[in-house]
């Protein structure tokens, strides 16, 4: 999915977006299933981390950086120490929104 939104044309990057949109949705949708398939979603982006996701791991530099429950390692702290710069993360509807100070 990655590469979609990485295009120069911006209607296929808005596609693209369209796309990804798409697919959250549905893992959203699923996770409130009783027999909901378990998933790992490998991002890039910390606005597309959905309530349904409940763990994340961080990487730098190729290693481990941070793991463990979305709301105890998404914190301003830990994420401004990992891009090393001061950063804030807003909670909207249980989804983290990255702003940089």
């Amino acid at each position: 999915m990655e590469e979609i939104l990485h295009y120069e044309n911006i209607t296929f990057r808005r596609e693209g977006r369209e796309i990804l949109k798409g697919v959250l949705s549905v893992l959203e949708k699923n996770s409130k299933n009783e027999n909901a398939i378990p998933f790992i979603y490998v991002t890039h982006q910390i606005e597309e981390v959905i309530p349904a996701i409940t763990h994340v791991t961080l990487l730098k530099d190729g290693k481990v950086f941070a793991k463990g429950r979305k709301k105890d390692i998404l914190t301003d702290e830990v994420l401004s120490e990992m891009f090393e710069m001061p950063v804030k993360v807003v909670w909207e509807n249980d989804r983290p929104w990255l702003i940089v100070k």
